[in-house]
């Protein structure tokens, strides 16, 4: 409910951050606020040309939103750590799109798409390193990689060496040949070598999170693209005897001869030994290259005409006849905009390539001065902390100053980090993970932490670099408030309070007594072409069950928009179109089963959702309307009472003209 309650609040009341140079309009308990930052708001919220009465009205309305956020300044509820944390937050959440982290990764996808135009095929050995290996065991890997690559420079049989010493799985299959693979299927500092290597010769040891690697690029080539085909597979496995092979073989013939005198392939699919895909017309997913076995996506790749087929092939599976389905080209990178971005999100050496960068470009911006190293911490660690259980036991033990920065709000002044900060660290980021070497641990985490550091630097300045972000945070900013204190001054006032909710219901009882209330949906149109598209689809609202949101979607397009203003359950009073309504309802020009009312003065049609009239009803029936009707009345009377608190003084000569 508190999210919803508050993109509610952000849309109504969308509070832009100080505007320069312009008049002041108003004056609020001392604040003074511009004539450009209501301007701001107002054109954020109001698509039609200004009215007067417009302009009063939505000015009324920002005046008593400044007026309640004021207040929960002054009550100091921006100082709690619920409302520090949640704040914070968002403010991460809206700061990816400016910090340096951001501008890397950009460079990364766009780095991504053009690579993975090209494909690579190359032989390959990995020496095996385990995950927080400590340098000694990281060293004796490296020795026995660089001992096989000069046994390989010297000429000696690949395949035999892959046999004797590779630790990659699929080698006893491969032999170490890896076919044709796209640039994003290969790690990172690999694909490094293999789009700068020009000799043809085996690399050096390349280190990835799975140990070392010796590589050679045997041929490149443009990528495929992608393509769906269906097949027919007989199963002949490399361990079948000769006479399963036979039989398999005289199988796939006798079904391609079938093909070739005239009979259909989708018919001939059910004698199939794939029985995935043979109750599907043999159709297999899209795939590109490095998906199938190599003889498979060659025979795949091969074929350029839908419908066309390919003589049996064999692959390690059996013999398969392959009908082609549909191509697709090398996606745009719109189109792989998503994927690739997910990609680089699993891959940790390109993680690692954009927190170097980072670092870097922040050390040198923020003036990094290491002052001493944390090596030594880790005696004052225990194995507590690969179960998420260590604990600063003496906070005096940690006194060490490790770095400082410069202060991103006075370049002049330098913030001291020492082992306490870099140990609350630790407390609070460890989390449940395999044992390793606690030198190694301390190293890793510690860059972490002068990462996290830097990087909560970098946001803290942001609003000076970036208006538009400066606009946003203090939209959040005061959301986050304007929900917290009327959550706390109405809404669940209205519900906690059952006797000053139980009082009001008395001296009201009477009003009660064939009370109409309307529940409407009010929608704003751009002209007569959005009207006539919505009056159809309103009339059918709730026979096919559609949402306000989805009837927008439906008729909003180009030009043609239909922009939804309100909905809600109305008490008569609360809202000038709704009260329309209740005029029309009350005159008895509301025939049954209507389904909308059009204002076409205002541009404005209403969803007759429900039209609900209360008889003589006890309390707790209609106790939902009333606590509804409770909350109205505390939020006019805390408007009233906030009006008289804080001083509010209009500028009519600016405000006139404006109009």
């Amino acid at each position: 409910m508190k999210n919803l309650s508050l993109l509610i609040v952000l849309f109504l009341f969308i509070f832009s951050a100080q505007a320069q140079n312009n008049k002041t309009l108003l004056e609020i308990g001392g604040e003074k606020i511009g004539v450009d930052e209501f301007l701001h708001i107002y054109k954020k919220n109001n698509s039609s040309d200004f009215e007067k009465k417009d302009v009063n009205e939505y000015l009324e309305l920002y005046i008593n939103f400044k007026l309640k956020v004021l207040e929960a300044q002054n009550l100091k509820m921006d100082t709690g750590n619920v409302f520090k944390d949640e704040y914070a937050g968002y403010k991460y959440q809206l700061a990816k799109n400016y910090i340096s982290e951001n501008e890397i990764v950009k460079k990364q996808m766009e780095r991504a798409y053009e690579r993975n135009k090209t494909e690579f095929k190359f032989d390959h050995i990995l020496i095996k390193v385990a995950k927080g290996a400590n340098a000694k065991t990281r060293n004796i890997a490296y020795k026995k990689a660089l001992g096989i690559k000069k046994r390989l420079d010297k000429g000696e049989d690949f395949e035999k060496i892959v046999a004797e010493v590779s630790d990659d799985k699929s080698a006893s299959r491969t032999k170490g040949h890896f076919w044709y693979m796209a640039a994003a299927k290969i790690p990172f500092k690999i694909q490094e070598f293999a789009f700068d290597d020009k000799t043809g010769k085996y690399s050096d040891p390349i280190l990835t999170k799975f140990g070392y690697h010796i590589v050679k690029v045997i041929d490149k080539r443009e990528a495929l693209g992608s393509v769906k085909v269906k097949h027919i597979m007989i199963l002949a496995s490399q361990d079948a005897s000769k006479e399963e092979q036979e039989l398999a073989k005289h199988k796939i013939d006798s079904i391609y001869a079938k093909i070739k005198e005239g009979e259909k392939f989708e018919n001939l699919v059910k004698l199939s030994d794939d029985k995935g895909t043979s109750n599907k017309g043999g159709e297999l997913p899209w795939f590109t290259t490095g998906r199938m076995v190599p003889e498979f996506e060659t025979a795949a790749f091969s074929l350029k005409e839908k419908e066309e087929i390919t003589k049996p092939i064999k692959t390690m599976f059996g013999w398969h006849i392959i009908k082609l389905a549909d191509t697709k080209d090398y996606p745009s990178y719109k189109e792989s905009e998503k994927s690739i971005k997910e990609m680089i999100g699993r891959d940790p050496e390109m993680q690692e390539e954009a927190k170097e960068y980072v670092l870097r470009k922040l050390k040198k911006e923020f003036d990094f001065k290491e002052i001493s190293n944390p090596k030594d911490l880790f005696k004052k660690l225990d194995s507590t902390v690969f179960d998420a259980k260590w604990e600063i036991k003496n906070e005096d033990a940690f006194t060490k100053s490790l770095f400082t920065i410069k202060s991103g709000q006075d370049s002049q002044k330098k913030i001291i980090f020492n082992e306490l900060d870099f140990a609350n660290f630790i407390e609070n980021s460890q989390k449940k993970q395999k044992s390793i070497d606690l030198k190694t641990y301390i190293t890793q985490i510690y860059n972490d932490f002068i990462y996290k550091t830097l990087v909560d630097a970098e946001i803290e300045t942001l609003p000076e670099k970036y208006p538009e972000y400066k606009y946003l945070i203090n939209e959040y900013y005061a959301g986050i408030l304007l929900f917290d204190i009327t959550d706390s001054v109405v809404w669940r006032k209205a519900v906690e309070d059952t006797i000053g909710l139980k009082k009001f219901y008395q001296s009201r009882k009477k009003d009660y007594a064939g009370m109409v209330k309307l529940d409407l949906s009010i929608f704003e149109y751009s002209g007569k072409k959005a009207l006539n598209k919505a009056k159809p689809i309103l009339t059918s609202k709730k026979s096919d069950n559609l949402t306000d949101e989805e009837i927008v979607n439906k008729i909003s397009k180009g030009k043609n928009t239909l922009k939804l203003l309100e909905a809600k359950t109305y008490s008569e009073g609360e809202n000038k179109y709704a009260d329309k309504v209740f005029e029309l309802e009350k005159n008895g020009k509301i025939i049954e089963n209507q389904k909308f009312v059009l204002l076409k003065n205002e541009n404005v049609i209403i969803a007759l959702n429900k039209i609900e009239k209360i008889g003589e009803k006890s309390f707790d029936q209609i106790k939902g309307i009333i606590i509804a009707d409770y909350q109205n009345y505390l939020d006019t009377k805390w408007i009233k009472e906030l009006r008289k608190k804080y001083k509010v003084e209009v500028n009519k000569d600016v405000l006139d003209g404006i109009k």
